[in-house]
């Protein structure tokens, strides 16, 4: 069973309603205040509002739809992906949700996308996607292809982080740092900040925008260390760090069965919540109110 659950910033936890098992991504329209949903099984986009869940039919029937995240202004991305869980489509709506009739569609070249190097990196097992204003463009995470991969409307796809080899490595060339299975993703408002849970190394990294490019600029947790640990980024531990939202200040991310919190002024990390269950997708609301889905066996 999967409940959506709401966490307020005094700690309080409220069941919202039960979503369907093929719920993957969440995220909320701040325009029509309405709760978007991928549901996996379905191959539908879903909506929750007023405690009804209804299909959103003005888009189409999809293929196996995953990540969603929808733009300040209604505007939605959401990845398909292939049953090879290769990087299909990304939809994004440039019309805004209240008024859609056919979605825009950004075709990709196959399962590879081409670096400076000419050497291919994979487009599979794509997680994460956020947009972000800083580059006017979407942000992917690749676990499999070890990447972070950028889309704009008018330039397709390009390689913005890594270099697609498993590992963890520190470099002010953003195509040569490198990842192990990055999941979740978020920006802070302007843009000029990215924060990657990079899921096999244990940590939380943040990269600046500057100058078109991306360039190291902070990280919390201990590299190749698992565990938890609350305190500054220098000292907190995670153990797989997956979905992540920004929400007012403050990152959130999914690690394990617990939601921790990142100030991003204070750069201190605490858990604010755990559960005897597994937790997945995350989605920040205005105020600082966070949603989440909690999957249990009952």
């Amino acid at each position: 069973m999967k409940m959506l659950r709401k966490l307020t910033p005094d700690g309080d936890i409220a069941d919202i309603i039960e979503m369907p098992d093929g719920c993957r991504g969440i995220s909320w329209n701040k325009v029509s205040r309405t709760l978007f949903f991928t549901d996996w099984d379905r191959n539908y986009i879903c909506t929750l509002k007023d405690g009804e869940i209804e299909d959103f039919r003005r888009w189409p029937k999809m293929n196996n739809p995953r990540g969603i995240f929808v733009l300040p202004h209604g505007n939605t991305a959401v990845i398909e992906e292939d049953n090879d869980m290769s990087f299909k489509t990304l939809m994004i709506s440039y019309r805004g949700e209240l008024s859609l009739s056919s979605p825009i569609r950004m075709k990709f070249f196959g399962n590879t996308v081409f670096r400076k190097s000419k050497s291919p990196l994979e487009f599979r097992k794509v997680n994460g996607v956020a947009w972000n204003k800083a580059m006017s463009g979407a942000l992917i995470s690749s676990e499999r292809g070890n990447c972070i991969i950028g889309a704009k409307r008018n330039r397709g796809v390009f390689n913005v982080l890594g270099n697609g080899k498993t590992g963890f490595s520190v470099s002010n060339d953003p195509l040569e740092c490198m990842f192990d299975s990055p999941r979740g993703i978020c920006c802070n408002d302007t843009g000029n900040l990215v924060f990657v849970a990079d899921t096999g190394n244990s940590v939380i990294r943040c990269f600046k925008w500057a100058s078109n490019s991306f360039t190291p600029h902070m990280l919390a947790g201990s590299p190749l260390i698992s565990g938890h640990e609350d305190g500054s980024w220098l000292t907190t531990k995670f153990t797989t760090p997956g979905d992540m939202a920004y929400s007012d200040g403050t990152v959130y991310v999914v690690d394990d069965n617990m939601i921790c919190s990142l100030s991003v002024e204070s750069q201190t990390s605490e858990m604010v919540y755990t559960s005897p269950y597994s937790l997945s997708a995350i989605c920040s609301l205005p105020g600082g109110v966070i949603y989440f889905i909690e999957e249990s066996n009952g």
